[in-house]
């Protein structure tokens, strides 16, 4: 059973004293004493940390207010320890998944942790691409766990973007080694001039994960290795509720909080803040009107570089963007593909120019 690899939430009383009827913690399901009864739709909770350190972010998330629709929400606890850690993920994210539940990971500070978690996911999971946010591209040294990833999944077709990099930790030859556009990276500078760019990215992500070392180190002070520079709160929880109105989108993984350095608990805070926003888009997206051609406007935009026209596609009620060559058009009983974009790419299109995004999609 699914229950026997958690152990509860510790001290609950003292987690949930004095919340009130219109706060999250009164109306989630918590593993204390009896384990949660899971349904298709609901959100989960899960702690991946071998020291039951999440007690901080609980109790912050616990207080904020209660969505007064949407999903439910199931608080799982902490992953037991085990000897093999990988395949225990990997048993606990397919029943997750079979079951239509959507995992919101808190992992530790270790790399090992964060290797567990993809482990598991890409063992029970068919991914295409995945998305990491990081202030660094950690593929070499004592902090590589995105090397050691691909290595393991090198003859699988995964796409990495690695979202918030700073140059300065960024050697050259990253940006020439990988195939295929294995690997995209998505600089700090053009991620927070433009946060909506980078909405139509979660579209298409099957896994997220927010290491959070890429927010500013006085944002988030309880990171063991910060920078000064990063990303703000705000637009970090901008970025979490994009990820959470994502159709596509399996899991959400938050990694790299130390308990001992939280000493005022902002990053604390934060946490709560990342999930509570990630949980307002998700409930946005559950209640709103099934997307689908007949909801949306068309638009044709013939392109000379091409030689054909490229079809845009609008969401009446969403305001959502995706796109599609025309050569590329479904027969009649079948959908087409559509590429997730905004509507600065349909501009750039009526301006004769090809939008990035399809140009990628174009030479995968």
């Amino acid at each position: 059973m699914l229950a026997d690899y958690f152990a509860p939430v510790k001290d609950l009383e003292i987690l949930t004293r004095d919340l009130g009827i219109h706060h999250l913690g009164a109306t989630m399901d918590i593993h204390y004493r009896d384990f949660p009864s899971l349904k298709k739709g609901q959100l989960a909770i899960i702690s991946f940390d071998k020291h039951f350190s999440h007690q901080q972010l609980r109790k912050h998330l616990y207080k904020l207010a209660t969505h007064s629709k949407g999903t439910t929400i199931a608080d799982l606890g902490y992953v037991k320890k085990t000897d093999h850690p990988q395949k225990t993920n990997r048993e606990i994210l397919c029943h997750l998944w079979t079951k239509g539940i959507f995992p919101i990971v808190l992992g530790g500070a270790d790399n090992s942790e964060i290797l567990d978690w993809f482990a598991g996911a890409t063992a029970a999971l068919p991914l295409k691409e995945i998305s990491i946010l990081d202030e660094q591209v950690r593929f070499e040294g004592d902090n590589n766990y995105l090397g050691l990833l691909m290595e393991a999944n090198q003859h699988k077709t995964i796409r990495y973007n690695i979202v918030g990099c700073q140059a300065h930790y960024v050697p050259s030859i990253y940006h020439k080694v990988f195939p295929n556009q294995q690997l995209d990276l998505y600089g700090l500078g053009s991620s927070r001039k433009e946060l909506s760019e980078l909405e139509p990215l979660f579209r298409q992500s099957d896994l997220l994960q927010v290491h959070l070392s890429v927010l500013k180190q006085s944002e988030a002070p309880a990171v063991r290795s910060g920078s000064p520079s990063g990303f703000l709160c705000e637009e970090l929880c901008q970025l979490s509720r994009y990820a959470g109105m994502s159709d596509r989108l399996k899991g959400l993984g938050v990694f790299g909080y130390y308990p001992t350095l939280d000493h005022a608990e902002q990053t604390a805070q934060v946490v709560a803040q990342l999930i509570w926003y990630f949980l307002d888009g998700y409930h946005n997206k559950m209640e709103a009107e099934p997307e689908g051609l007949k909801y949306m406007t068309k638009y044709l935009v013939f392109s000379k570089v091409l030689g054909d026209s490229i079809v845009f596609w609008k969401d009446r009620k969403s305001g959502r963007w995706w796109m599609q060559l025309k050569t590329m058009e479904a027969q009649p009983d079948e959908a087409p593909e559509l590429i997730p974009c905004t509507i600065k790419d349909y501009s750039l299109a009526c301006q004769g120019e090809i939008p990035d995004r399809l140009l990628k999609a174009l030479q995968q």
